[in-house]
């Protein structure tokens, strides 16, 4: 069987666990690489290494123009502590997560340089993502959108829209990684599926209630 067929078939049934974006005070930031040899066969056949795409960055300096002392109607902060509110790392969830069940983690996606559409780099011919349960967008990135006057669907390209982290895994394997998640006091929940695609194309398919946008390559 050749290994386009093997990545297809090993994923065709997963089921994607995301974790939103919560505030927390993050004193540094991390940064790693994992050796091949630490991967489990899941992931393998799931994410071939030629698949891995150069890294992106994409810096949003201009879309917002507001008083810092201006209060945000939805939340009550002012817009200054709401633009600059820490990130938390999700280190320590991922940790947990490796150390309980790293053979059933096919495949795991942090949503930067690319956003919710970060995924559609690491598919191969043929499979199709679809993200139909997502968490509610944030007020920050609503106030992005009215300042910037940016379509939803670039908005979905640019920005996570509430959530970093996803994780690929068999859909019989996704509650244990939302209550690990939990344990840490961060929700998570199943946002979607991967299936294999009708026209043997790669593409993510986000069904949100601000609309439906398809993104190929």
């Amino acid at each position: 069987m050749s290994s386009a067929k093997h990545t297809r078939r090993s994923i065709q049934s997963l089921l994607i666990a995301q974790f939103p974006k919560t505030m927390f005070i993050q004193e540094g930031m991390l940064s790693c690489t994992v050796e091949s040899s630490r991967l489990s066969p899941c992931f393998t056949l799931a994410v071939p290494e030629l698949l891995f795409p150069a890294t992106l960055l994409r810096h949003n300096f201009v879309l917002i123009r507001f008083s810092l002392t201006e209060k945000n109607a939805e939340t009550g902060m002012d817009m200054g502590k709401l633009v600059l509110s820490p990130t938390r790392t999700y280190a320590p969830i991922i940790k947990q997560v490796l150390l309980e069940m790293r053979d059933e983690i096919c495949g795991m996606v942090h949503c930067s340089g690319g956003a919710q559409t970060k995924v559609l780099s690491f598919l191969g011919s043929g499979q199709q993502v679809i993200k139909d349960n997502l968490f509610t967008v944030p007020p920050l990135f609503e106030t992005i959108r009215e300042q910037s006057e940016t379509p939803w669907e670039e908005m979905y390209k640019v920005f996570n829209m509430g959530h970093r982290m996803e994780l690929y895994m068999d859909e019989r394997n996704a509650s244990k990684v939302i209550d690990i998640a939990r344990g840490f006091g961060v929700d998570a929940q199943v946002v979607g599926r991967v299936q294999e695609s009708e026209d043997n194309a790669s593409s993510v398919i986000l069904r949100t209630v601000n609309g439906e946008f398809t993104y190929s390559k």
